[in-house]
């Protein structure tokens, strides 16, 4: 609201203050007239938004998978408000806005096990968005929203697992990396990347810190949010990666294995942050003193190769506990929308705000319907953005071809 406006407001309240001062109130009787002629307002809770396939489902016992916000404001914004960057909020502040989401997330809880006997909790959020994700059938959706102390339910959406053909020898170039080296003598001290994606290889030899360069994450630190049980269990691998989980299976496995993996996650690691010899064909990427966390959101099952919305919620909540300055997820669904409601985007937003770069890809598709045939000029449709990069506040990135590729070939 402007200035403006709100001055208007104010002498529009004083005028109405100083009328009933100089002519007095109404008599009783005349109140009671006035008071039957005006709407009673109902004071009720409004209406929790929900799914609208959920509000009447075709099939009331399938199984959804979904994400339940609570009322209270996530952690982060403690933070954001005294314009702190969330991970210099002393510790025993953090903990005690963690503690108190925790004990809401609790109360909630304990209502829904009183009332649904059908429910399977998956993951919990307290720094960028406050909920917890869950397995119910369709038909207690709506009940679950209508309990107290629930802002708004929403069904997750699913991702596939990115592919990749690795081209990164001449990446630094098209970006300039040498010009930030050279001019700022600066590789990523002291930055953390968190690296949302299919995991990466922490015993690689290009995975390494210079000698001598500080590291921002410690063992004691990563040890210490362990033990609390303030993220996930996953575990300290080493000075360059030095945490990694996998969101999706739960578990310490944080290698890309399997039948066909994509090593996409290794793939974006080494163009953050790789640091190898590049005169004996190691690979040097963007920033390669930066630490990076390995958040693996994709599972090594060949049989289930997507992922789900909580699981890239619950690995942006972590990454903002443990300290991270930039969030990477080279990964998303094409044709994306817009929708600052969505528990993802909502992540980006909050971790935006809070002076977190959140760096997502826009995606490489080519236009709609490209192998087939151009979109019909009265229903024109190019918009292949992904999501979650379609987020009003992420750093989206498009794709774009390196000035150099080294291909195989012949002359005859």
């Amino acid at each position: 609201m402007g200035l403006k406006n709100k001055s208007m407001l104010l002498a529009l309240a004083t005028t109405l203050a100083l009328s009933t001062a100089s002519f007095g109130a109404p008599s009783p009787s005349a109140a009671q007239q006035l008071a039957k002629q005006l709407p009673t307002l109902q004071m009720q809770k409004p209406d929790v938004k929900i799914p609208s396939r959920l509000v009447s489902p075709e099939n009331p016992s399938e199984v959804v998978r979904v994400i339940v916000e609570l009322e209270k404001a996530p952690a982060i914004e403690t933070a954001t408000k005294k314009g702190k960057l969330y991970k210099d909020l002393p510790k025993s502040e953090r903990k005690n806005v963690e503690a108190e989401i925790k004990a809401d997330q609790k109360k909630v809880k304990d209502k829904l096990n009183n009332s649904k006997k059908n429910i399977k909790y998956k993951e919990e959020f307290t720094a960028v968005f406050n909920g917890f994700s869950a397995e119910v059938e369709a038909k207690d959706v709506a009940s679950i929203a209508a309990t107290e102390g629930v802002k708004a339910v929403y069904e997750t959406l699913e991702y596939t697992r990115p592919s990749v053909e690795p081209n990164m020898t001449h990446s630094k170039e098209l970006v300039q990396a040498q010009l930030a080296w050279e001019k700022y003598n600066f590789k990523g001290e002291g930055m953390v990347v968190g690296v949302i994606d299919t995991g990466i290889d922490p015993s690689h030899r290009d995975m390494v810190l210079s000698p001598g360069t500080e590291e921002d994450i410690t063992a004691d630190e990563v040890n210490a949010l362990l033990a609390s049980g303030e993220i996930d269990p996953g575990k300290y691998f080493t000075e360059k990666v030095p945490y990694g989980y996998n969101y999706m299976d739960g578990n310490q496995q944080i290698l890309d294995l399997g039948p066909g993996a994509s090593m996409h996650g290794m793939h974006v690691s080494g163009t953050v942050g790789a640091n190898g010899d590049e005169e004996n064909g190691g690979i040097k990427g963007v920033a390669p003193d930066a630490q990076l966390l390995a958040l693996q959101v994709f599972g090594n099952d060949p049989l289930f190769p997507s992922t789900f919305g909580d699981i890239y919620v619950k690995a942006m909540d972590d990454a903002i506990k443990l300290g991270a300055d930039v969030l990477n997820l080279s990964l998303g669904s094409t044709a994306g929308y817009v929708d600052n409601s969505n528990p993802e985007q909502q992540a980006v937003s909050r971790a935006q705000d809070n002076g977190v770069l959140v760096a997502i890809s826009a995606g490489n598709s080519n236009m709609f319907g490209s192998g087939t045939f151009y979109p019909m000029a009265e229903n024109q449709d190019y918009g292949l953005t992904g999501s979650p990069s379609v987020s009003e506040d992420s750093f989206g990135v498009a794709s774009f071809e390196n000035s150099i590729i080294k291909a195989s070939s012949f002359k005859y």
